[in-house]
């Protein structure tokens, strides 16, 4: 008898450590970051010394998700701004990516790195949605 309840006991935890439930430990989204089901539009962005690469961009409205990655050598991050929404991604390192997801509405976007004076060196762009 004791047993039979120490293999359900067992086969019981197994299930419940298999079904997960939690966060898997990922970066959670802004409160203003998009967050629907719909499947969100890519779009890789570069960060390096002294630019946003590609400078100009042109998406359609709703979910983008910013792919950033940083090929140059000093911390980066990605800043847009326009339509009433601001959003920032986190500052990276040489080397290093990371995301920023947001629901986007028609019209111009300034993007640009917030890092330190960077934005004064060059490392703007333009992002039009449409």
């Amino acid at each position: 008898m004791t047993r039979i309840l120490l293999v359900t006991f067992m086969l019981g935890a197994l299930l419940v450590g298999a079904c997960g439930g939690g966060d898997a430990g990922g970066e959670q989204p802004s409160p203003t970051a998009a967050s629907s089901g719909a499947a969100a539009q890519a779009v890789k962005v570069d960060l390096t010394e002294w630019e946003v690469e590609p400078k100009d961009l042109t998406v359609k409205a709703g979910t983008v998700r910013f792919e950033i990655s940083n090929p140059g050598d000093y911390k980066h991050s990605l800043a847009l701004e326009g339509q009433g929404i601001k959003e920032e991604s986190k500052t990276i390192s040489g080397g290093e990516n990371t995301t920023l997801e947001v629901e986007l509405k028609p019209g111009k976007y300034k993007t640009w790195c917030p890092v330190g004076n960077h934005e004064s060196q060059g490392m703007v762009g333009t992002l039009t949605v449409e």
